[in-house]
Formats: structure tokens, C-alpha cells, sequence
């Protein structure tokens, strides 16, 4: 009888049955030590509530916007224009928080 594999000729190759568990990452032997943890990434500055934002600065930001979208103009260009004593007259802080939150 051919390929009907019931004959006694049959190898143990033939009978060696391979299961997985679908999970094909290694694991680590149980005593094995864990991993270090990674070092913490620097602290994200997190933007203060909009109504911890002086009037000021909410102001400085507007301008800033008004001025990059009209006029495309570059940060250091709103800088200047925001700072300036002939234009906006906004402080440094003011025109800083303007070009950071555009």
C-alpha cells in the first residue's frame, strides 16, 4: 500500500508534531534579571490652562498669528515686530509665548 503511512517503516521524523502558542517573542529564563528601566524622558512642558494665560500674552498670541498668516512673516521677524517700540510693544515674555503657541 502506498503513502498510506500506516506501514511499521514509518521514522520518528515523520511523527514529530510542532505546536506554538502564536506568541513568537522569546522569553526570558525565569532567572534571568529583568531590564533596567529606561531613563525617564525629559519632562514635557505642559501649556498652562488658557485661563492661567494673562490677557497679555493671549493678546501677543493673536497679534502673532494675525501677523504670520497675513503677512508670513518669520519668527524672528514677529519677534522683532511684536518687541518692537514702534510696533506691538510686547514684552520679550509676551512675544515668546506668542511664537511658541502659534
Amino acid at each position: 500500500m502506498l503513502g498510506g503511512g500506516d506501514d511499521a517503516t514509518s521514522t520518528a521524523a515523520d511523527e514529530t508534531t510542532t505546536t506554538t502558542d502564536g506568541n513568537d517573542a522569546a522569553t526570558p529564563a525565569p532567572d534571568a534579571p529583568a531590564p533596567a528601566p529606561a531613563a525617564d524622558p525629559a519632562p514635557v512642558e505642559q501649556e498652562p490652562a488658557e485661563e492661567d494665560v494673562p490677557e497679555e500674552f493671549k493678546s501677543a498670541l493673536r497679534k502673532a498669528d494675525t501677523y504670520a498668516n497675513a503677512m508670513h512673516m518669520s519668527k524672528a521677524g514677529l519677534y522683532d515686530q511684536l518687541t518692537s517700540e514702534y510696533g506691538e510693544k510686547f514684552t520679550p515674555e509676551e512675544a515668546e509665548y506668542a511664537i511658541a503657541n502659534l
